[in-house]
């Protein structure tokens, strides 16, 4: 039988079959989103593999909204590399750096166009 992973994109980590992440990835999603995952778990789905459409449902939410928030933080990283490398004082590279902020926002206005937060905007949602 093969090991049961975390389901946030890219996590390898171990996990028990029940349960849907690792402690990291868990709390990092919205409290809504975990709501929504236990709300439609059914106890042994996870052994006879066959959750019900709400809980894939939820699932597919999670994933969706998972990877929007990896692309919001690799945007951050971006922006924060540009602002290093302006700060360094590289005047020779100008033209580069430009470049790469028009690229950026460009993306970060896509996403907005596109009904996102635009990448920039996702803060975590205060635990009640």
């Amino acid at each position: 039988m093969s090991a049961h992973t975390c389901h946030w994109p890219g996590c390898e980590t171990e996990v028990p079959p029940k349960t849907w992440g690792c402690k990291t990835h868990w709390f990092r999603l919205p409290s809504r989103l975990r709501s929504r995952i236990w709300a439609t778990y059914r106890p042994g789905q996870e052994v006879d593999k066959r959750p019900s459409a709400e809980y894939l449902s939820a699932a597919a939410a999670v994933q969706e909204w998972a990877l929007k928030d990896i692309a919001a933080e690799q945007r951050r990283k971006d922006l924060q590399t540009i602002v290093e490398f302006v700060e360094r004082g590289a005047p020779e590279a100008r033209d580069e750096v430009l470049r790469w902020i028009v690229e950026v926002l460009n993306e970060v206005l896509l996403d907005l166009a596109n009904g996102g937060k635009g990448g920039l905007a996702v803060v975590p949602e205060a635990t009640t």
